[in-house]
C-alpha cells in the first residue's frame, strides 16, 4: 500500500473553507490548499461556445 504525501493539513483546509463562507472575511490559501480545494477551476468558454455566443454579428437583414 502506498502512502500519499499531503502538503497541507486537512483540518486547517476545512477550517479555511468554513471561514471562506463568512461575508467580508478574506481567507488566504497556499498553492497546495487551493489545488486540493479546487479553488481555481477554469470556467472559460472554448472557441466554439464563444463564437456561438456572439451577439454583435451584423447581417444583411439589418440594413434595408
Amino acid at each position: 500500500m502506498c502512502k500519499q504525501l499531503l502538503l497541507f493539513d486537512p483540518e486547517v483546509l476545512t477550517a479555511k473553507l468554513v471561514d471562506g463562507v463568512t461575508p467580508g472575511f478574506a481567507v488566504e490559501f497556499d498553492t497546495f490548499e487551493a489545488d486540493a480545494a479546487s479553488v481555481f477551476v477554469e470556467h472559460a468558454l472554448d472557441g466554439e461556445d464563444a463564437r456561438a455566443s456572439c451577439v454583435d454579428t451584423l447581417t444583411l437583414e439589418m440594413f434595408p
